[in-house]
This record gives C-alpha cells, structure tokens and sequence, in this order.
C-alpha cells in the first residue's frame, strides 16, 4: 500500500483527520455525477470543521471522528440563494448525504462516503493545492 492511500481497517481518528484534511472536488452524490463546472466541494482545513460549496450556496458546519468513521453535524449553516432547478437538486442531494455517520476511504487521492450497506453515496477527489 503506499502513502497515499488507506483502507478501511487500522485508521486511528488522527489518519483518518490528515488523510482528509484540504479542499475535495465533488464528483458524484448518490450515484449521480456532478458536473465540475459547478465548482462543488468539502473542505476540511482545520480540526472538526467543515465548510464548502454545494454549486450554488456556501455551507459550514462541525464534524467528529472514531477510527474510519465521520459524524457530521446535522446543523449545517448555508446561505440560501436560489439557483437553477437541477443544481437545486444536487444541492439537495449533497446536503442530505452529509448528514448522519459515514465509513470513510480515502484512496489514491479520492475520498468516498460509504453508507451502511456498502455503497459509495458520495465521491470527491483531491484538489492539488
């Protein structure tokens, strides 16, 4: 395995923080692609804080970690500016998905959100800073 990636098992919440830390691309939520011109992304740039953009508003909240595992604060603070219909929905799709507690992998530059059934329900990769 070399540095750049992880796998599931073995994470202490310190890896799991670095190998998360920066600003994450938003590739896809639920299964659906999002487009790159949309600019959405996570970034997770100081100890339990999250903020980023969802294509159209700004968002910020906390998190926690345990092991491989990340807990987002249901209370996510946006900015709510109407966009167009289907960059509403991705916004909506995204902002569901960061609720809750997620298994997290972290693999060759690419962070995915897998639910309790396995399946990756949010995907990012990496913005080279």
């Amino acid at each position: 395995m070399d540095s750049g990636s992880t796998s599931d098992a073995g994470h202490t919440e310190a890896d799991l923080a670095v190998l998360i830390a920066g600003t994450w691309q938003l590739e896809s939520v639920g299964g659906n692609t999002v487009n790159p011109d949309l600019q959405a992304h996570l970034a997770f740039n100081s100890p339990s804080k999250l903020a980023g953009n969802s294509g159209c508003n700004q968002f910020v909240g906390r998190y926690s970690i345990d092991g491989n595992l990340l807990q987002i604060a249901d209370n996510l603070a946006t900015t709510r500016k109407m966009c167009l219909p289907g960059i509403m929905q991705i916004e909506q799709r995204l902002l569901q998905a960061l609720q809750g507690q997620w298994q997290v992998e972290v693999v060759n530059d690419q962070l995915v959100f897998i639910d309790e059934h396995g399946k990756p329900q949010l995907q990012a990769r990496k913005v080279i800073e």
